[in-house]
């Protein structure tokens, strides 16, 4: 069995433009932790376990992250190769859901951690996926997180031990078999982009063309696209992009997505004439046979398709915990879960950071990670075990009532504000999100939907103070770098 520390040497970390070989190992006011609460998991070494990490070890926890690669990163971890995790026949298999091509869409001034700003390092504000990666290895570094990382280590099963406790069963790479571990709490960040997701009931298997889930899409030079006609189904990020990038080689696109026929006259003319001229807007699809694709609105004609490709989202997975009967997520969430975060049996014990989606991720994920750490350490307190079990319950019911779809549960659209404020007041006074923050990420959310096409590229009048905000903030933290 490899050790802790040369379990996390090779990692290679970047310095690039934070400073070579920079530390700042400073941290918070540290408090006690409560009694029987010392040492923590955190499964997944992605931008929520990162935080995590950090986030714990300044409330004076004694913190062990797994992550089952070979990088630090998560998603965020871009490899050529395609095949589904399920398709690998190594455990430690990561799958990279990213595209060659990936922008963010989001700009960097609001993108990173309080305290760790994403700086100047390629000249675009929406930066590729290679400068997200290199951002979190040196969060690691600057953080000297280093220490506490497992890698190439499989978290095989977690289960609920006497005393409160949590044994997890672990296994390096290369072993043949596991080993048992036992933590006072574990905190899962174990991401929710590897597990494909496909329409139920559309007759999928029936399809006798060509077909391909956007999580093993890398590059439109394939040819089931070049000069093919090909169907792309869903509308958020994935779908947007590469219906557009798909279209410069492919013969004809239909871009297929319930939500189309919800756009008013101004979204659906922004979106038409943001497109070239080869991709048809089309609405959910309603079935599939043979090469042949019909739509729900009765007005719009079956086409027939070489290729589909399915930009359908993902589903929640955490298989070490399928034995436990901690959770459920057949009904495509995770559940019970207080405030998205917390089970109501096991409290700060066991939690799930990052399930929101819609939001603005490593902030999102700090904040919740703050809670979290403080909960742990004693500093704040949850409510009681019912409590949180009511207020789940009356949450859930309330999305059926109103007949919400129930897989939009972590949906974070029009509500993470009032939610992250919530939670930073809940950890006893935590900083909350700054507001020019916010205001940079509704402006660019206006932006892409007037803008879609150009609006990586395009910067608003009304932005500039605000990116000034997120500059002078750069600059603080790189004098502090050179005081190092």
């Amino acid at each position: 069995m490899a050790s802790r520390q040369g379990a996390s040497k090779g990692l290679g970390l970047a310095s690039g433009a934070y400073g070579r070989g920079a530390r700042m190992v400073t941290h918070a006011s540290r408090a006690s932790s409560t009694p029987g609460c010392r040492e923590v998991a955190v499964v997944g070494a992605g931008a929520a376990g990162l935080v995590a990490a950090r986030e714990l070890r300044r409330e004076n926890l004694a913190v062990t992250v797994f992550e089952r690669g070979s990088e630090v990163g998560g998603t965020w971890v871009y490899t050529a190769n395609c095949g589904s995790t399920a398709s690998s026949s190594s455990a430690y298999h990561i799958h990279s859901s990213l595209y060659e091509s990936l922008r963010v869409n989001l700009p960097k001034e609001i993108m990173g951690y309080s305290d760790f700003p994403f700086l100047e390092n390629s000249g675009s504000r929406y930066c590729g996926h290679a400068e997200v990666k290199d951002y979190l290895r040196s969060f690691v570094q600057h953080f000297d997180l280093e220490s506490m990382l497992e890698m190439n280590t499989l978290v095989e099963e977690a289960e609920p031990a006497e005393g409160g406790k949590w044994r997890l069963r672990v296994r390096p790479r290369g072993d043949q078999e596991g080993h048992d571990r036992v933590f006072d709490a574990v905190v899962v960040c174990n991401g929710h982009f590897e597990s494909p997701k496909f329409p139920q009931g559309v007759g999928r298997e029936n399809y006798s063309g060509s077909q391909l889930h956007s999580c093993d899409y890398k590059t439109s030079d394939d040819d089931r696209f070049v000069g093919k006609r090909v169907l792309v189904v869903g509308m958020g990020p994935s779908g947007d992009d590469l219906c557009r990038e798909v279209a410069e080689v492919a013969s004809k696109v239909y871009w297929s997505g319930r939500g189309f026929d919800r756009f008013d006259e101004e979204r659906l003319r922004s979106v038409r004439s943001s497109l070239r001229g080869n991709i048809i807007l089309r609405g959910n699809v309603a079935s599939v046979s043979g090469k042949v694709v019909t739509f729900e609105k009765g007005s719009e004609d079956p086409v027939e398709v070489d290729t589909i490709l399915w930009c359908t989202g993902y589903h929640y997975t955490v298989p070490f915990l399928k034995g436990s009967g901690a959770v459920q997520t057949e009904r495509g969430r995770i559940e019970p879960l207080y405030e998205h975060l917390f089970h109501p049996k096991f409290g700060p014990k066991l939690s799930f950071v990052g399930l929101g989606f819609r939001i603005l991720p490593f902030p999102f994920f700090e904040i919740q990670t703050r809670w979290v750490a403080r909960c742990l350490s004693g500093r704040c307190s949850l409510p009681t075990e019912q409590e949180m079990a009511a207020e789940a319950e009356a949450f859930y019911g309330g999305i059926e009532g109103e007949g919400a779809r129930v897989d939009m549960t972590h949906c974070m659209d029009g509500v993470q504000w009032d939610y992250l404020d919530r939670v930073a007041r809940n950890s006893g006074g935590a900083p909350k999100l700054e507001d020019w923050k916010i205001g940079l990420y509704e402006i660019n959310r206006v932006k892409k939907a007037r803008h879609p096409k150009e609006y990586r590229d395009l910067t608003l009048p009304e932005e500039v103070p605000l990116m000034e905000k997120g500059a002078a903030r750069a600059q603080s933290f790189l004098a502090q770098l050179q005081e190092l």
